[in-house]
């Protein structure tokens, strides 16, 4: 990730209500993330699959639809400024 990325924070419970009746096809698994260099394990690390191909109108809805889902926005890489 470079310096400057962002990970955004979702609450599945919340994505799944506002999403899935729009898009039934998306399916929320979880991927925990084992211990790496320095960075701790994430247990709670998650995927989304199943979206719309990424060049349609569909995806960016579903987008637009997980982005209003988002609940803090972090830094990539700690000791770096932004989040909120």
């Amino acid at each position: 990730m470079r310096r400057n990325g962002r990970l955004a924070e979702l609450d599945i419970g919340t994505v799944k209500v506002h999403v899935l009746e729009r898009c039934p096809a998306i399916r929320f698994i979880r991927r925990p993330l084992a211990a790496e260099d320095e960075y701790e394990a994430d247990p709670s690390h998650g995927e989304i699959i199943g979206l719309p191909p990424g060049d349609s109108s569909e995806s960016a809805l579903i987008g637009d639809m997980i982005a209003e889902c988002i609940e803090y926005v972090h830094p990539a890489l700690s000791g770096t400024a932004g989040g909120s």
